[in-house]
């Protein structure tokens, strides 16, 4: 079992093929705290042998700096028999609508498979720089 790819967006949906707006943020900015910030989306594709075919078990989980958690979602993920080809993949996307930020500075999202963690991302919740920019 590997990991394919795995980025945070704004949106994103896999219906058949992965669309994601907003790709690869790492800052989230916060005029004041706490912040709610709308939607955060993790997306990850997983790529598996035909003998690893099943349901795994996926958890995203949201973590501060100091590793409390923020939020999680745990749900399965279904690896199915590609037939004709010695591997199958599977894509996961998770949004957490409405996260309540309660202070500044990195956090991070995990992604665990079957109870190991698979890969890990890190972004900032920091104040809007100076002058408006971007």
């Amino acid at each position: 079992m590997q990991l394919d790819f795995a980025f945070l967006c704004d949106y994103a949906d896999s219906t058949s093929k992965v669309v994601a707006i907003g790709i690869g943020f790492d800052q989230i900015h916060a005029p004041s705290l706490p912040t709610r910030h709308p939607r955060l989306c993790v997306v990850a594709r997983f790529r598996a042998h035909k003998t690893e075919i099943g349901a795994k078990t996926a958890r995203v989980v949201i973590m501060d700096a100091d590793g409390s958690q923020i939020a999680a979602v745990q749900g399965d993920v279904e690896f199915t028999d590609p037939i004709d080809r010695l591997e199958t993949t599977a894509t996961l996307v998770v949004n957490f609508d409405n996260l309540t930020f309660d202070r500044y500075g990195p956090h991070s999202a995990h992604i665990l498979l079957d109870g190991n963690e698979m890969h890990r991302m890190t972004f900032e919740v920091s104040e809007p720089p100076a002058g408006g920019g971007p």
